[in-house]
């Protein structure tokens, strides 16, 4: 009788090392993983310091007027105001609040730099009136050739009716979805809405719809739309990416499921506890990431899931958290949540050929 039951107890415990265990161990935690030099990849990279491009959580490539757009907050401010990470010191946030950078990514200059501007919002007040910003997630809608609309998370500190602020701690962020126009070629953004509901809780990312409408994930996952109309999710702390469906009313269906393992945080994947020392001092500590590329060839065909760039020792990809890809030059931009700098990857032909 014993022997039976030591027997069941053995095949449960197996079972539940197969089911959970084993995923959380090497796929979560990465116990064994071997990391990569990036020497080994066909990229040749560089880092961009510039106080405007510190702490960029998102980024947006214009394909048509060949600009990158950037939200960022700022490394050192991000570690203060920061409550998708349970940072609430309202005090600590920048006195000018997030700023949108662009980068004319065909024109890199003597400097560098990209041609790199501060983009000027204009016609929003803001939690206390100043009309500051705290981003996170954003996406952009062409609504026309001209005509650009962006939707962006702002995660505003709570406040009274006489616009003094609350404590940040018990109530959490006021977290908001703020639209802005642009004119392609403008420096001027104009506010248009303010989007406030109570589903609007801990939103990450979010994604346009394509009819002047978006779709928001709340922590912790992050939200990418594709040109097939689907909607990819990613969670930081699994290795899926769920693969979505819009149906009727706005609800989203779950059609298939990709594999990556390791747990993916936009289209890159951050090692979880190198990320808390980032976190306490981005300037001197920054976390190793692994870059995916998640391909499918023709309807039908199933998901091609390939590794293109890693840099096990940090030296120049380190804190990567957002990835895009410009396919007129193959060049890949990247930047982290708490990075004081913006990584641009150019694949080594391009740059032989120069």
């Amino acid at each position: 009788m014993i022997s039976k039951l030591v027997a069941i107890a053995m095949l449960l415990i197996a079972a539940f090392y197969q089911l959970y265990v084993k995923e959380l161990l090497f796929d979560t935690v990465g116990v064994g993983r071997v990391l990569q030099a990036i020497e080994r990849f066909p990229y040749q990279c560089r880092r961009i310091q510039h106080e405007l491009l510190e702490g960029c959580e998102d980024i947006w490539l214009d394909n048509e007027a060949r600009v990158l757009y950037l939200a960022c907050s700022g490394s050192l401010f991000r570690t203060q105001w920061n409550p998708s990470v349970g940072k609430f010191n309202v005090s600590g946030r920048r006195l000018r609040g997030s700023l949108i950078s662009a980068l004319k990514i065909d024109e890199p200059g003597d400097d560098g730099l990209f041609g790199l501007r501060q983009m000027r919002t204009i016609g929003y007040e803001g939690a206390v009136g100043d009309g500051t910003l705290d981003t996170l997630g954003f996406d952009v809608e062409v609504m026309s050739d001209s005509r650009l609309r962006f939707s962006m998370v702002n995660y505003r500190p709570p406040v009274d009716q006489n616009r003094r602020y609350l404590d940040a701690v018990e109530l959490g962020a006021n977290a908001t979805v703020e639209v802005y126009e642009l004119t392609r070629g403008s420096h001027l953004m104009v506010h248009v809405k303010t989007f406030a509901d109570a589903a609007i809780a801990t939103p990450n990312r979010v994604a346009a719809t394509g009819d002047g409408g978006f779709v928001a994930t709340n922590d912790k996952s992050t939200k990418l739309k594709g040109k097939d109309g689907l909607y990819y999710v990613p969670n930081v702390f699994v290795n899926k990416i769920s693969v979505m469906k819009p149906q009727p009313e706005g609800i989203l269906k779950e059609i298939d499921l990709i594999r990556v393992r390791m747990p993916v945080d936009n289209l890159s994947v951050p090692k979880p506890f190198e990320a808390l020392s980032a976190l306490a001092d981005p300037y001197n500590f920054t976390f190793r990431s692994t870059i995916w590329r998640i391909h499918k060839s023709e309807p039908g065909s199933g998901y091609e899931v390939k590794k293109m760039l890693e840099d096990k020792e940090a030296k120049i990809v380190g804190g990567a958290t957002t990835v895009k890809h410009d396919v007129k030059t193959g060049r890949l931009f990247i930047t982290g949540f708490l990075t004081p700098y913006i990584m641009i990857c150019d694949p080594r032909e391009v740059e032989n050929s120069k």
